[in-house]
């Protein structure tokens, strides 16, 4: 009996973990507190901490500068900033749900397209 009581005490701590995750005290601060203490106490401070701060999106950043680039005519300056916003969509994005992860494959496939049409106009002006 002991043994069960233990285990389910020790889902019950990753489970609060899960839903620290978002939040500013995190994943691995939500199941310390709740093994050193207990799952009820983890859960109350899961459920007071606040939610973490939205970052910005690099990529989001690379992709209007380069928009910027391209209107002014810098051609290989655009290049190099949507090449650097579809390697922050690539690399800073993990764990997303189906319909995010949809979304990041979409601009990911936008970018690619784009760079191609702008090495196409390179190309035929040299």
């Amino acid at each position: 009996m002991g043994f069960i009581v233990f285990v389910f005490w020790i889902a019950l701590c990753f489970v609060v973990a899960s839903f620290g995750k978002d939040k500013n005290i995190g994943w691995g601060g939500a199941l310390v507190v709740s093994l050193l203490f207990s799952p009820l106490i983890g859960a109350i401070v899961v459920a007071i901490s606040s939610k973490k701060a939205v970052t910005t999106l690099q990529w989001k950043v690379y992709a209007e500068a380069a928009k910027k680039a391209e209107y002014k005519g810098e051609v290989k300056e655009a290049i190099s900033l949507y090449k650097d916003a579809m390697y922050h969509l690539e690399n800073d994005y993990h764990n997303l749900s189906g319909q995010d992860e949809k979304i990041r494959t979409g601009r990911l496939e936008e970018l690619r397209t784009k760079v191609e049409e702008l090495n196409n106009t390179l190309a035929s002006t040299l």
